[in-house]
């Protein structure tokens, strides 16, 4: 068993990314070390309301392919139920895919409201994002008014929760991989 603390492994090779980046033993035990701190900073941080109810979360949201709709626009049938996950409520925030972007925390998507000044940026990717940041608010708006619990302020605090979340669930690889950002996200968490 890992321990949030003590000396590092011996540095050995364990795994080598797809980006042909090698890790140790010893990147393994920091990337846990982090994560550890990250846990246990968001303990002391989530009030009990966060963490209760539990709900039924979709991993596969998306209004193109996995939701159905009638005439009228209303919801008949949610399809793909395979990754679905029972999690505490300040995880339930999560945008369908249609409305998201790639990049680096794409489950927590930063609103984009304007072009950059920069000249020779894409500025139809950035007319995208801003199109996608106005249907993300339009989107938190339809849920808050059937649930007031998803008003404005819950899509503020469940930033950190949910990216810390998706860095734990998919694996040691993918914490190696990311594990620069797995970093800055103690000193985010830690800053907070």
């Amino acid at each position: 068993m890992w321990m949030a603390s003590g000396p590092d492994p011996i540095p050995e090779t364990i795994h080598k990314d797809c980006l042909g980046i090698t890790h140790t033993t010893a990147d393994f035990a920091q990337v846990y070390r982090d994560l550890h701190a990250l846990t246990t900073a968001l303990e002391v941080r989530l009030a009990p309301a966060q963490l209760s109810p539990t709900g039924i979360c979709h991993a596969d949201f998306s209004f193109y392919r996995n939701i159905l709709f009638d005439e009228e626009d209303r919801v008949t049938a949610v399809l793909d139920w395979d990754d679905a996950a029972v999690l505490p409520f300040v995880l339930l925030g999560r945008f369908p895919d249609d409305i998201v972007y790639g990049g680096r925390w794409r489950w927590v998507p930063e609103d984009v409201l304007s072009f950059p000044e920069v000249e020779y940026e894409d500025h139809g990717e950035w007319a995208e994002r801003m199109e996608m940041t106005w249907n993300r608010w339009y989107y938190t708006s339809k849920l808050a008014i059937k649930n007031e619990k998803f008003s404005g302020k819950y899509w503020k605090s469940v930033g950190l929760p949910v990216k810390v979340h998706m860095c734990i669930t998919r694996g040691w690889p993918e914490w190696l991989l990311r594990k620069k950002w797995v970093s800055e996200l103690v000193v985010e968490a830690i800053g907070q």
